[in-house]
């Protein structure tokens, strides 16, 4: 047999009844087979990997990203959502080559590895580039190449998005998934939004879109077309077909918020971003206690400014208790399956997420030997209020070792930093 025994962990599964135990974990290729206590008589010709001392538990997923944008971190900060995509974004996008957007996806990639990141949804352009840093790294995504086509039109775009999932849909044996990804409802046209989902439905894949992110947005859609951009995009029948991932969905009505329960859509929380661009504070307990399916992303680095999914854990629990002046609301355990299962399902890959027989052993070990992680009390509240990226020892997907005691196993650390600060000068003229 090829394969792990994780020996003697502390367990959080994400699954079934109890929240943490202490057991092994037995992997063979790229499955979890078997979890429970003292699984070394029948699983004794895999190699161990000691496991005391560390939480084992499944590898996090950051369910909304733009990772070429890596390359743009830092370089518009403190300005509104507009502003900024119009008049420093933009222009800076304009100027990328797919070599400084490869540079933006290993760095993005090594960053979202050493934090515990071991899968991701991603919509951009030059996205050939991130589906290599996928393939050559060994995480898993689901990839989307970004499209839209106002105010200049689209003379590209649709037909790269189709040459891109026909060149890589389910490639890396299955590591990479491919939707389509309309920006938003205020840079594509209603006919070119029917053209995407008529695409979407012919070749059976989910869609990917910015949603409600600010007020602006808001109000534009309803002065232009009489409805918010949940209602047009529902007029539209965007929900009705195939999965919709629907990110930021700050500015929500009551019959929004009904909307999105009744079609199923998946809501991407992405509070750090949200709050540094002004754009408000998502309803998340109120679209959660309405049973929509809500996962938690970063957004990119260019408007966050890591990819650092801990933070974003953090910062969704405390956010709303301080909004709501509740401090039961977001409970640890909550949130973190919003970074486990439920992201997992939302970005397609449904037999992530958690660990139990059967699943694909995409997991991480947290060092508890560390001065945030001791004393420990409940292993749930100190992943989520004290954990760290720093904290993360090991990564494994699809039962690979990407990362052991926080060397990188399947990338060239030093020389993707080197990479990416040289195209960034390039990129903005330093």
């Amino acid at each position: 047999m090829s394969g792990w025994l994780i020996k003697d962990t502390l367990v959080v599964p994400l699954a079934g009844a109890r929240p943490w135990f202490h057991g092994d974990i037995a992997v063979i290729d790229d499955r979890i087979v078997d979890v429970g206590e003292d699984l070394t008589p029948q699983y004794n010709d895999l190699k161990k990997i000691p496991g005391k001392g560390f939480i084992t538990m499944p590898g996090l997923v950051n369910a909304h990203t733009h990772g070429a944008m890596n390359i743009l971190r830092g370089v518009g900060d403190d300005m509104p959502l507009h502003q900024w995509l119009f008049d420093r974004i933009f222009p800076l996008e304009d100027r990328l080559t797919a070599e400084t957007a490869r540079a933006g996806c290993m760095s993005a990639v090594l960053e979202m590895i050493r934090s515990g990141t071991t899968a991701f949804s991603d919509a951009y352009f030059f996205m050939d580039e991130m589906a290599k840093t996928v393939l050559e790294s060994g995480i898993r995504a689901n990839l989307s190449r970004g499209l839209q086509d106002l105010p200049l039109g689209d003379t590209h775009r649709l037909h790269e998005a189709r040459e891109f999932i026909r060149h890589w849909q389910e490639k890396a044996d299955g590591r990479i998934r491919c939707w389509l990804a309309p920006h938003a409802p205020f840079t594509c046209s209603t006919d070119y939004l029917k053209k995407v989902l008529d695409m979407a439905v012919e070749l059976n894949v989910g869609l990917n879109i910015h949603v409600a992110e600010t007020r602006e947005e808001f109000n534009n859609s309803i002065k232009e077309f009489d409805m918010t951009p949940v209602e047009r995009l529902d007029s539209l029948g965007f929900f009705d077909h195939v999965p919709v991932l629907a990110a930021h969905c700050v500015w929500l009505s009551e019959e929004d918020r009904q909307i999105l329960k009744a079609k199923k859509v998946r809501v991407v929380h992405n509070p750090q971003s949200n709050m540094k661009l002004g754009s408000g504070i998502a309803p998340i307990p109120a679209l959660m206690a309405n049973g929509v399916a809500v996962a938690l992303g970063t957004d990119g680095a260019a408007s966050n400014n890591n990819l650092d999914m801990w933070e974003e854990i953090r910062a969704a629990a405390l956010l709303h208790k301080a909004n709501l002046a509740n401090p039961t609301i977001m409970p640890a355990g909550q949130v973190l399956q919003m970074t486990g299962p439920i992201g997992a399902s939302a970005i397609g890959f449904e037999e992530c997420g958690t660990i139990e027989a059967g699943q694909k052993a995409d997991l991480i070990m947290i060092d508890l030997d560390q001065p945030n992680m001791r004393p420990m009390y409940d292993p749930i509240s100190q992943l989520v209020y004290s954990t760290g990226a720093g904290n993360v020892d090991t990564v494994m997907v699809d039962g690979q070792l990407l990362m052991r005691h926080r060397e990188m196993l399947t990338l060239d650390e030093e020389k993707i930093l080197y990479m990416v600060q040289a195209a960034g000068n390039e990129l903005t003229g330093q």
